[in-house]
């Protein structure tokens, strides 16, 4: 008889690498948002923004911003200082953090 593996097991493996993850991936490998809400109330995972999970345990990195921006907008740009600062190219820092935009091209923060 195998084992099927529980829906915590299902969350560490999507979050095992460090990465940020959208819960909208965890409920398609399975993973409810209640089983999300547990791991982060027992202090095994993080919610550095909404939607978005890491380990808690996973390394800070100081380009979190640009990750979470891009987890969130998958389809989204760096532009102009976050993309040079990103790559460092320069020692400017962006002004202000990320934001994302509608596809209307208004402004959505």
């Amino acid at each position: 008889m195998s084992h099927k593996p529980t829906q915590r097991d299902q969350a560490r493996a999507l979050l095992q690498d460090g990465s940020l993850v959208r819960l909208r991936d965890l409920t398609t490998a399975g993973v409810s948002p209640e089983t999300m809400a547990r791991l982060v109330r027992e202090g095994e995972v993080v919610r550095p923004a909404r939607g978005l999970y890491q380990l808690a345990e996973a390394m800070p990195d100081g380009r979190r911003s640009i990750a979470e921006a891009s987890a969130l907008v998958p389809k989204g740009v760096v532009c102009l200082t976050s993309a040079l600062q990103f790559h460092d190219l320069t020692l400017q820092m962006p002004a202000r953090s990320p934001r994302r935009r509608r596809p209307n091209g208004a402004s959505s923060s």
